[in-house]
């Protein structure tokens, strides 16, 4: 159990770190998100559906969002 958590902290901090520099999602973010699913589903045979990486897709999405709605409210 303490592994998933370990994987799902990567997964995490690797998308606040990207979005902190970046604020877009671009291609190479969504093949790394791709790249952990992977190694939890082989180290874990844990199966993920194409729903579960849409969702954790679309929850970084809307980090991304709350990160530039935060900034813009900064900048006034």
């Amino acid at each position: 159990m303490t592994i998933i958590y370990y994987f799902i902290i990567e997964l995490l901090l690797f998308a606040l770190k990207y979005l902190k520099h970046n604020h877009i999602i671009s291609f190479e973010i969504i093949i790394r998100i791709l790249i952990i699913l992977y190694k939890i589903y082989v180290i874990l045979y844990i199966d993920f559906n194409i729903i579960d990486v849409i969702s954790i897709i679309q929850n970084i999405y809307h980090i991304q969002k709350l990160i530039i709605i935060q900034k813009n409210k900064k900048r006034k």
